[in-house]
């Protein structure tokens, strides 16, 4: 194959979606490596998630557009659904800062499995604010 050649424009496509793909996976391991970060890092979590959610829409949009691999678009889907929800829980945590905060901190101090189930039930009731699942 000719080197100075250029790419027909198939291959471009090709290359394009595996290129959004690419960076939609990176910014899907991104968002579930810092959602899992302490306050105030978890602020890193929610925006990884909207970039993945960016970049996952972008990568369906152009693999649907060009006909491309059924299994592509299934596995697009389903990484960008996992994104969804996490971005929407990472969401959920930082609109509740101070309970999440007193959560993790209660958590950190935890030395048995009853007090970590107290801080369960704690961030779970909003220190009481809502009634005993």
């Amino acid at each position: 194959m000719d080197q100075n050649a250029s790419p027909s424009p198939e291959q471009e496509k090709a290359i394009k979606g595996r290129s959004l793909l690419r960076w939609f996976m990176v910014f899907f391991a991104l968002m579930l490596i810092t959602g899992t970060f302490p306050l105030p890092w978890k602020v890193l979590g929610l925006v990884t998630g909207l970039t993945a959610v960016v970049m996952g829409i972008l990568t369906l949009v152009h693999l649907f557009r060009f006909k491309m691999s059924g299994l592509l678009k299934v596995t697009t889907i389903l990484g960008l659904v996992i994104t969804l929800f996490s971005t929407v829980g990472t969401t959920a945590m930082i609109a509740l800062w101070p309970f999440t905060a007193d959560y993790e901190q209660c958590m950190e101090l935890a030395l048995t499995l009853e007090t970590k189930a107290e801080c369960q039930e704690n961030y779970l009731t909003l220190n009481g604010l809502l009634p005993s699942p």
